[in-house]
């Protein structure tokens, strides 16, 4: 079974991982069961407009985790990666206020390791942002 998220991110996050040589360490803020993305084995990043996959990586449990104060900075860093490909200005104000909710929500920082590029049928049907489906 696919963990799968629709997000308006997906390329900046596809092109900054596929750029990596060890192609490990981006990760994303969804809500989700932390004890269930730890047992799913691959994570499917879709673009939300196009609704096609960009990117799909098997899930590092050992990295992943619950969202914590002490990594404030990194988490305000991979938030600004997710909106390098907008030509506005970002509010860091509103970043560092949505990022505070995010922690104090309990969010997961889901790490990936092995991405890889891929196409194809997604199994979605356009209702939700997350969704799981079979290999």
């Amino acid at each position: 079974m696919a963990f799968n998220v629709k997000s308006s991110w997906a390329v900046p996050l596809a092109n900054h991982i596929l750029s990596r040589p060890d192609r490990d360490g981006v990760s994303g803020f969804w809500v989700a069961s932390l004890q269930r993305v730890r047992d799913e084995r691959i994570y499917r990043l879709a673009y939300i407009t196009e609704r096609r996959f960009v990117l799909e990586a098997d899930i590092d449990s050992e990295r992943t985790h619950t969202m914590v104060p002490d990594r404030f900075e990194e988490y305000l860093e991979h938030a600004l990666l997710k909106r390098s490909h907008n030509l506005r200005l970002v509010d860091l104000d509103y970043l560092r206020s949505a990022i505070r909710k995010y922690i104090n929500q309990g969010r997961i920082v889901v790490a990936l390791r092995n991405a890889r590029a891929i196409s194809g049928d997604s199994g979605e049907t356009g209702r939700n942002p997350v969704w799981y489906t079979r290999d």
